[in-house]
């Protein structure tokens, strides 16, 4: 006896396996970018700035992506919530969880900032070994990532509304503006 086909739902439709087939790609995309920019860009940076000032700006690029672990899993959360308070048209609901999110993150932001913020004296003098011709621009540096924690936390937390609503592309180039402006403000500088 042939096997009867499962109904036609929204969960199973043709159009439900483009979308996450679009959004796959969407997310290939986002994460591809910067790494392919980078790669481009990179040699550009390292020639005007010098082997040595270069390595300190990857230490502070990489202490800043440190403190990125300081999300603790709320980014995830706040997807799924949004996402569900979305499905069931809740917009109330879904700015509630935003706002909490971004509150949270502003409140952990200005923590890592601030122990950033205290620890950079020592950093750059005794723990990273740094030239002393360049702990000046270090120190610069390192102030500057303290500044961006909390703003790249709160971006993040805009950023986890168009995947809560499946909507990779807008996310997509959002994430390539930023991805795209951060290197280029690098050169032109």
């Amino acid at each position: 006896m042939p096997e009867e086909a499962a109904p036609v739902t929204a969960a199973n439709s043709p159009g439900e396996a483009w979308r996450a087939v679009k959004n796959s790609a969407y997310a290939i995309v986002q994460y591809a970018w910067p790494i392919a920019l980078a790669i481009l860009i990179t040699p550009y940076v390292v020639r005007g700035l010098g082997n040595s000032a270069y390595g300190v700006l990857s230490i502070a690029a990489v202490t800043l992506g440190f403190f990125g672990l300081l999300d603790l899993g709320i980014g995830g959360a706040a997807i799924r919530a949004v996402a569900q308070h979305l499905e069931q048209g809740d917009r109330e609901g879904a700015a509630r969880v935003l706002g909490t999110v971004v509150t949270t993150y502003l409140f952990i932001g200005a923590i890592g900032a601030t122990a950033l913020v205290l620890a950079t004296p020592v950093l750059v003098t005794h723990v990273l070994s740094i030239p002393p011709d360049l702990q000046p621009a270090a120190t610069v540096a390192f102030y500057v990532s303290a500044a961006g924690f909390p703003v790249t936390l709160v971006v993040g937390a805009f950023a986890s509304v168009p995947i809560s609503a499946q909507r990779f592309d807008l996310a997509t180039k959002v994430s390539i503006v930023f991805s795209t402006l951060s290197p280029l403000v690098m050169l032109i500088m």
